[in-house]
């Protein structure tokens, strides 16, 4: 999670990590640590390669 890195800069890194997960969290900065977000690192975790879908309207996976 890097809220200071911009998406474009985002995808270009991703291509050398191929786990990679792309999540836009609308109207949020620095400190995208919360409850919100624990279930999605936990998924991640859980599954490196499965899709994460997000059921929040406010965290777009891309």
């Amino acid at each position: 999670m890097d809220p200071a890195c911009r998406p474009l800069y985002i995808d270009r890194i991703s291509h050398y990590m191929p786990n990679s997960q792309r999540f836009l969290l609308i109207n949020k900065g620095h400190g995208v640590f919360n409850s919100k977000m624990v279930h999605i690192y936990r998924a991640f975790l859980n599954d490196p390669l499965k899709k994460i879908v997000s059921t929040d309207p406010g965290i777009i996976g891309y």
